[in-house]
């Protein structure tokens, strides 16, 4: 798994190479992608990752959804602005952006995107059922499943957690809604022409793959479900916190847009040891995909990923410590691995 990782990310920073000098002649396709493909997966890491790790880790930038959304930051979170140059990017937003009040259909609309260009990239470019069976090569199993991992997802995503679990969700921002809409088509655009069109071609049958690649997948399969089912649970605790106030610690009332809102420490499921476990499950469920599907392209979903839930895990841990003091202090949680970070 290891030599697999290390292989896309070298495939990866070949792509940028190319992506920088290519044009000019003077480095060649190092793939079977088409050029345009090939752009999208370079810009799309090199805008993604960077404008997720350097703002939100580095700089201490809070992005301005959720509990850090544009009408909770001057009052919720009064005191507790962060850095610097949080302040200023706050200042920036509430001056320039446009807040969406309506949190929930903002969120179904950003995530819809993936499904799609999912859907799209399938019918516009996969080969035909028929021209597979001429070729002598058939759709494999792998394929089915993946998509059905990724499908699944954001359907979950988009319109049951969003419209139906959730009761309510905090203002976004318009800039936040179209950086999440575009990085959710991209990113369905190209997993599914990963799976579909860029799939490896060694396998012509099922009964193709070797054990190991067996053991892989079918290790990706319960990492997938395990963090899905970790998601789930800890999603489902916030908002019974949300729609029920259903603990007795928190922090006291505060009055935003004229109303009462409280904030309580989550119990229960994995928030015993990380602030954070819906993000540390959502990482480990696309890690799993990643490795049931093993090409670079979900590689790269799992690095950007990553590059978003950890600087937010980690700046809602910080936002708790801030919050709560001393009395979150003693649970000893880490920001979003268990016993690690």
């Amino acid at each position: 798994m290891v030599l697999l990782s290390t292989t896309l990310a070298l495939d990866v920073l070949q792509s940028f190479l190319y992506a920088l000098i290519g044009p000019f002649g003077a480095y060649a396709n190092p793939f079977g992608f088409s050029t345009f493909d090939l752009y999208l997966m370079s810009l799309f890491f090199i805008m993604f990752c960077p404008m997720s790790v350097i703002p939100l880790l580095f700089l201490g930038v809070r992005a301005p959804y959720g509990k850090f959304a544009l009408t909770n930051a001057k009052d919720e979170n009064k005191g507790l602005e962060g850095s610097s140059f949080n302040r200023a990017a706050m200042n920036f937003y509430s001056k320039f952006d446009l807040v969406v009040t309506n949190g929930k259909l903002a969120f179904a609309f950003q995530e819809t995107f993936s499904l799609v260009l999912f859907f799209y990239a399938f019918y516009a470019y996969a080969p035909s059922i028929d021209v597979l069976m001429n070729s002598g090569s058939m759709v494999t199993i792998q394929q089915v499943i993946a998509s059905l991992m990724f499908v699944l997802h954001y359907i979950h995503r988009a319109f049951i957690f969003t419209l139906v679990r959730t009761h309510s969700m905090s203002p976004s921002s318009l800039s936040i809604v179209m950086m999440a809409a575009s990085f959710c088509a991209a990113n369905g655009y190209l997993n599914s022409k990963g799976i579909w069109v860029y799939h490896d071609g060694t396998q012509t049958s099922n009964s193709d793959f070797s054990l190991m690649q067996f053991v892989v997948m079918a290790l990706g399969v319960v990492f997938y479900v395990v963090g899905f089912y970790i998601n789930y649970q800890s999603d489902e605790i916030l908002i019974r916190l949300r729609t029920q106030n259903d603990h007795p610690v928190d922090i006291g009332a505060t009055t935003t847009c004229g109303s009462k809102k409280k904030y309580f420490i989550p119990y229960g499921g994995l928030y015993s040891l990380v602030s954070s476990p819906n993000y540390f499950g959502e990482f480990i469920e696309w890690f799993g995909y990643f490795m049931f599907i093993q090409n670079r392209f979900a590689f790269l979903f799992v690095i950007l990923t990553l590059s978003n839930l950890l600087p937010r895990a980690m700046q809602t841990h910080n936002w708790y410590l801030e919050k709560f003091g001393l009395e979150y202090r003693k649970l000893n949680r880490k920001a979003f691995i268990p016993y690690l970070l």
